[in-house]
């Protein structure tokens, strides 16, 4: 099972309170807990892109652009609004 960085943090705080060190409530109240969550949401949306094929779509549509640098962050900009 590969993990990433995102992954890792949301398994950190499970040795915590599976050895009884810290009370599940604790880990709740923690300051990332909402940190973690966010970045959790963000992984399932990033998933959905990718299994709809947007990425791949985005790719085709900046690789098909061929602009000089400056053209294509301008294009990149304009082209989502």
């Amino acid at each position: 099972m590969a993990l990433d960085r995102t992954g890792v943090a949301l398994l950190e705080p499970s040795p915590c309170w599976r050895t009884g060190r810290v009370e599940v409530s604790e880990v709740a109240r923690c300051g990332r807990c909402a940190h973690d969550l966010l970045l959790f949401g963000l992984m399932v949306v990033s998933a959905q892109f990718r299994l709809g094929g947007a990425y791949t779509a985005i790719h085709v549509r900046v690789t098909a652009a061929d602009l000089a640098p400056e053209r294509l962050l301008a294009y990149s900009s304009a082209s989502w609004v």
